[in-house]
């Protein structure tokens, strides 16, 4: 297994950018506009609140063990699920996800650009991943100085859907009548809010593991919790005004569709550098590759999920995101002294399998269950196996 090696700590706002870039993207905006489709007004607002409550105590959560035992996400795998197989499992799942959610950016923006110049989507892609690798070549130093550049710019996206579009009547979900169908609903979002963020709560210490302070990290969830409220919220007020939720073909309707693809494209440039980062970082750390090579491939990877819109399937793709890394995260934070790596993987198989099952039923839950299931499983496998 490949050690990160000790690096002077880093100042907390050269990590601050990932943090952001997650709260101000495009798919911030797309995953609120999604949410509202699936919930009453109500149950949406109610839902996003709870769900960025959940996912901020995550991700501050986990980047604060990192931050404390000096080890990004892998490392700390490593630790938790044995030497090899386990960090192996984490890293390549980490660039999955990381490769599938850049993948939607690409899918968004090439689709958009694709429309306005009749040209095929991966042709869109080619240009636009060499800028981002471009952006990426530069360092963390260049990066945060594009960061505000992606935010203003994601804002600009939704104003401009909300002023450059023509308001539709889209139909709302139909207003729950009990309030048990009212918690559903809202747990239902608060769940998409987790699955939304899922990879990056999984892969906040590689982003913090160099912070100098704890309060750093608080810091950055404090950024993540603000902009991702606001960026989701007004997702959802893009649905209820204009009846849609893919960024593409709100751009396409627009009265100034050239600005739109413009502004989308460069809301997007963020957190695909931020995918980047984490991918390469998992691969450097599991089979030893320099960063740049470990990057090209989510790169390149993320270009071809592009080319086939994968964006569409948005959805499908937070539900089991959701499912299968959300679990992950309550076993690193509850691994102590006496908890074995087989206590790791039950948990974790238990806390997915069981996410997995309720989502195949249409439980609207089942992204929360998972986790409370992943953490039951940790104190039941420890108690069941007390020596390991």
């Amino acid at each position: 297994m490949h050690k990160t090696p000790l690096e002077p700590a880093a100042p907390w706002y050269l990590r601050l950018g990932a943090w952001i870039g997650i709260g101000t993207s495009p798919g911030a905006l797309m995953a609120g506009a999604g949410m509202a489709s699936v919930g009453a007004p109500v149950a949406t607002v109610v839902g996003i609140v709870v769900g960025v409550v959940l996912l901020t105590t995550l991700a501050v959560a986990n980047g604060a063990r990192g931050q404390v035992l000096r080890a990004p996400t892998v490392e700390m795998a490593q630790r938790v699920f044995g030497e090899r197989v386990g960090p192996a499992v984490v890293a390549a799942l980490i660039t999955m996800g990381v490769a599938g959610w850049s993948g939607v950016y690409f899918g968004v923006t090439g689709a958009a650009t694709s429309d306005l110049l009749g040209i095929p989507v991966w042709a869109v892609s080619l240009p636009m991943g060499g800028g981002v690798w471009l952006v990426y070549g530069g360092g963390f130093r260049r990066w945060n100085l594009l960061v505000a550049l992606t935010g203003v710019a994601s804002v600009a996206v939704a104003l401009f859907a909300y002023g450059a579009i023509e308001a539709s009547a889209p139909v709302a979900p139909a207003a729950p009548n009990t309030i048990g169908q009212q918690a559903g609903q809202a747990l239902l979002v608060a769940g998409l809010v987790v699955s939304f963020a899922a990879v990056f709560a999984l892969r906040s210490p590689d982003f913090t593991w160099d912070a100098r302070h704890r309060r750093d990290v608080w810091r950055a969830g404090g950024v993540l919790a603000l902009t991702l409220v606001v960026f989701l919220l007004l997702g959802a007020g893009i649905y209820r005004q204009l009846g849609e939720w893919d960024l593409a073909q709100l751009v396409t309707r627009s009265t100034m569709p050239a600005l739109g693809a413009i502004l989308l494209t460069l809301s997007a440039v963020a957190p695909v550098v931020s995918g980047l980062h984490s991918g390469a970082l998992g691969l450097s750390q599991v089979a030893g590759w320099r960063p740049r090579p470990g990057a090209a491939v989510v790169l390149g990877t993320a270009m071809a999920l592009g080319a086939t819109q994968f964006h569409v399937r948005l959805l499908g793709f937070m539900a089991v995101i959701g499912a299968v890394l959300a679990p992950v995260i309550p076993v690193l934070l509850f691994a102590g002294p006496r908890y074995r790596p087989r206590h790791g993987w039950a948990a974790w198989f238990v806390g997915s399998a069981s996410s997995l099952v309720l989502a195949s039923m249409d439980v609207p839950v089942h992204v929360v269950a998972g986790l409370c299931v992943s953490v039951a499983g940790m104190v039941v496998a420890s108690w069941l196996d007390p020596d390991g």
